[in-house]
């Protein structure tokens, strides 16, 4: 690999809920290879993370065994402080290897696909001031909208931020971030993962409907506010519910 050890870009890569980073990573070698990128695929594994929400949704507190709160009023003791949350690990990591390698960028780049892509718009939900420089989110299964209102029980979380605390609900800087919802066009089937609630039905009655429906209403709701938005909202035709048949369409988006 030609990867610059001082200045060259890195490339987190979170997997589904098979937890197998290892595939995840092999997808991405010759994307990595072609752009002189280090690849990270942290592994969230079933001895530590042992339900799906452990992974997905690791804002809970502890004290109350649960991964996230489910309410629609803020409650203190059912969060873990932020630098708690499941999402920081991914920048605990990122500054362990700017540290070994000595590295001068300031921040990174983030894929997930499947669970993965759930990790990603969370953590530009929850962390915002992670470095993530551009996040790639492709084919979640539901969404948390970056939206509070108390009249929508649809937006309780953790469907949306009625009961998230209250400087992530008034953070407006979500918008303003490089954030890709990558959907295959024929990601339109309902297997076993895929969460059925009214609340996520509130979303669309597939996973590609359900993003459509994610950056729709977040763009709205950023207009609404006057915010700059940033996001952008991309298709892959002829692609289903593919890590590896998506996976290289978010190249031009990670390294642009």
């Amino acid at each position: 690999s030609n990867f610059d050890e001082v200045k060259g870009p890195m490339l987190f890569i979170m997997h589904g809920v098979k937890r197998n980073a290892c595939d995840y990573l092999e997808v991405f070698r010759d994307v990595l290879d072609r752009n002189g990128a280090l690849g990270i695929a942290p592994e969230f594994t079933k001895e530590f993370y042992p339900k799906h929400e452990h992974y997905m949704l690791g804002v809970g507190s502890n004290d109350n065994n649960r991964s996230t709160p489910k309410t629609k009023n803020y409650e203190k003791n059912h969060w873990r402080a932020p630098e708690e949350y499941t999402y920081s690990e991914v920048e605990y990591v990122f500054e362990c290897v700017k540290i070994q390698l000595q590295s001068r960028i300031d921040g990174y780049c983030i894929y997930g696909h499947s669970a993965g892509a759930q990790f990603v718009h969370r953590l530009i939900t929850f962390c915002p001031d992670c470095r993530a420089i551009i996040a790639v989110a492709s084919n979640a299964g539901w969404y948390t909208l970056p939206i509070a209102h108390v009249h929508d029980r649809n937006l309780d979380m953790p469907y949306g931020l009625n009961g998230a605390p209250p400087n992530v609900v008034s953070d407006t800087r979500i918008f303003e971030r490089r954030l890709v919802i990558l959907l295959g066009g024929l990601d339109t089937k309902n297997d076993g993962n895929l969460r059925k609630s009214r609340q996520a039905d509130a979303q669309g009655p597939n996973r590609f409907k359900r993003g459509q429906y994610y950056f729709h209403r977040s763009k709205e709701h950023a207009n609404s506010l006057n915010c700059d938005f940033h996001w952008l909202l991309k298709t892959v035709p002829h692609v289903g519910h593919s890590h590896s048949g998506i996976a290289r369409s978010a190249e031009p988006h990670l390294f642009p």
